[in-house]
């Protein structure tokens, strides 16, 4: 069966219900939805269509000791040749349009606050899934040091409600994956701080045993869910920030995993995406290396190994990747959020596991996390992006042809560096949460009528 209630709907990063190969392309196309914020053109940093960058060096693996991150000097691979063109071209989005009372006008795209989630520490991840069976996403926040994990079900009642579940602290990703297949959510993560991997089997839906872990020192900071090896089983695979690598571990079916495969990369993989990039029906995996400035592209060969990777340059520091369809041309393209720049960075791919040139849009500020989706319901994939240094998110709205044709944003507390999109009342339209680290709180925002 296909969970689409499993789905990671921000960046399409994880695979995680049929297997087969029509499913893996189909999934790697649908990035989930997401919604928006009313725009503000009062703002004096919206000038000529654009936000005006303005340097916070206040960064959240700076600010927090407890955070074990890996040295924030370049490392070097000269063993991997660059094939793409850096992304020098940095597009002007246009104006971002005006939304007056909370009211969306035509044309326009706006979402209002719904909820404001107080965390057990900086949230850190914030994740929608229906892991409790009632048929809505439920929202599940974790910390950078609490070692619990908080869960907010059925939050179409008010998102009052919030169970606390077991987990370790330093929480940097989290995925709801059915390792087991028994038709419940399972859990899976990774901790940069303590520097391990862990995984928690859901006894009945939303009750989880104590998680079990995996000794990691390379800096596990991300993951992807899918069928890595063909044997029909869901496997993990964790992007390692400071082992300059990706690690895969292999799934049984049972819940447990038996054995590893380490894929190089390029310097600090800060995140990592899966998709079919060549069409060949298996899949493939991609890094963002903050320390490269650089993407990496694995092919897959389908008995848990990839062949050695394509670099593609996008920029400084690359914080995050998404994968999806920009252009509806049946091929996946990768998109970036570049931290150092301050831009969204656009690889079409061809179909065949090379990309095109990129292109860059630029959103003013230090973008940490994005997602894709149709947002505004025209057909197109758009991305929404947490600005971090300037305490806001914005969608930059796609024209179907692989570029942004404007933006709008919206205000959050302190320091976003996460976001996640879900529908939580079952209306068809999808809220989004974002984790606020300096502010310590989740929210939540529904389109406005």
């Amino acid at each position: 069966m296909n969970r689409l209630g499993a789905r990671d709907p921000c960046g399409a990063r994880g695979l995680l219900g049929d297997t087969s190969p029509g499913f893996r392309a189909l999934a790697g196309l649908l990035a989930g939805m997401l919604t928006l914020g009313c725009a503000d053109d009062d703002d004096p940093r919206l000038e000529g269509g654009e936000l005006d960058a303005e340097a916070d060096s206040t960064d959240e693996d700076e600010a927090t000791s407890s955070d074990t991150d890996s040295s924030d000097s370049e490392t070097s691979d000269n063993s991997d040749s660059e094939t793409s063109d850096s992304a020098t071209d940095t597009t002007d989005t246009g104006g971002a349009s005006k939304c007056e009372d909370g009211v969306e006008s035509e044309g326009e795209l706006c979402y209002v606050l719904d909820a404001t989630l107080a965390a057990a520490g900086p949230p850190t991840t914030v994740h929608f899934a229906n892991i409790d069976g009632s048929g809505y996403d439920d929202l599940l926040v974790a910390s950078i040091v609490a070692d619990r994990l908080d869960h907010h079900p059925n939050p179409a009642a008010a998102l009052a409600e919030s169970i606390s579940l077991p987990l370790v602290s330093g929480v940097r990703d989290l995925r709801s994956v059915d390792l087991d297949q028994d038709g419940d959510l399972d859990l899976a993560f990774a901790s940069v701080t303590l520097g391990v991997l862990g995984v928690a089997n859901a006894s009945t839906p939303g009750n989880f045993a104590a998680p079990g872990l995996i000794t990691n020192g390379g800096g596990p900071r991300s993951i992807v869910t899918g069928d890595f090896n063909g044997d029909g089983s869901l496997d993990l695979a964790f992007a390692l920030e400071s082992a300059n690598a990706i690690e895969i571990y292999f799934g049984t079916g049972t819940g447990t995993l038996l054995g590893s495969e380490v894929v190089p990369t390029g310097s600090e993989p800060y995140a990592i995406a899966v998709g079919d990039f060549d069409d060949d029906g298996i899949l493939d995996l991609a890094t963002a290396d903050r320390g490269d400035d650089g993407l990496s592209v694995h092919l897959g060969l389908g008995d848990g190994s990839f062949a050695v990777r394509e670099k593609i340059s996008v920029g400084a520091e690359p914080r995050d990747l998404a994968v999806g369809d920009l252009d509806a041309d049946g091929d996946l393209d990768l998109v970036s959020a570049n931290y150092g720049e301050g831009t969204v960075v656009v690889v079409r791919g061809r179909g065949d596991g090379s990309f095109e040139a990129p292109v860059a849009f630029s959103v003013g500020g230090q973008a940490y996390d994005l997602c894709l989706g149709d947002f505004d319901a025209d057909g197109h994939l758009d991305a929404a992006v947490a600005i971090y240094s300037h305490a806001e998110f914005v969608i930059l709205r796609g024209d179907g042809l692989g570029a942004f044709s404007s933006f709008e944003r919206f205000s959050t507390p302190a320091q976003p560096i996460d976001i996640d999109a879900g529908d939580i009342d079952g209306d068809g339209h999808p809220e989004i949460a974002v984790a606020s680290f300096g502010g310590g709180v989740v929210t939540v925002w529904r389109r406005a009528p």
